[in-house]
């Protein structure tokens, strides 16, 4: 998934992304309790792994997880991605396998949100209020997320 994604940017944008080894998750980055990954620590995770990425001001870094994820600050029950500082995200599929979806259903909602946090952090587009676009700021579930397109 994560080499088609690479080549779906490079085509369709014409961005040359680099992918970067796993980090191992920490379990100081998971909750426990909840048996969810904390959207925060997963992006410093990200940091500490890639210092000389953060070093760079030009570089923004999306991680990509498998794992339920939720954002601490706020009392959402999950979330499918985070952005922090302008130049990081994380993306989380865990939930986008909810009712047994095809993969093609899968990999279209993975890369609406990778899209979409493209579109913030690199091309510095406002998130929207028109349900259909890809910079939909209200995805709280699967509805939103299938019903959104994939472009700016």
């Amino acid at each position: 998934a994560v080499n088609r994604l690479v080549v779906h940017y490079r085509d369709k944008y014409g961005l040359t992304i680099e992918t970067l080894p796993a980090v191992s998750l920490d379990p100081v980055a998971m909750n426990a309790d909840r048996d969810q990954l904390i959207a925060e620590e997963a992006v410093a995770l990200m940091k500490d792994a890639n210092l000389l990425l953060v070093n760079d001001p030009k570089a923004i870094l999306i991680g990509l997880t498998n794992v339920d994820m939720y954002i601490a600050k706020y009392d959402w029950q999950f979330t499918f991605s985070w952005r922090q500082e302008g130049r990081y995200a994380v993306v989380s599929n865990a939930r986008m396998y909810l009712g047994s979806p095809t993969e093609d259903k899968v990999e279209s909602r993975l890369r609406k949100m990778v899209t979409k946090n493209i579109g913030v952090l690199y091309y510095r587009l406002p998130p929207s209020d028109h349900a259909r676009s890809v910079l939909y700021k209200s995805v709280g579930g699967l509805s939103e997320l299938d019903y959104m397109g994939e472009e700016f």
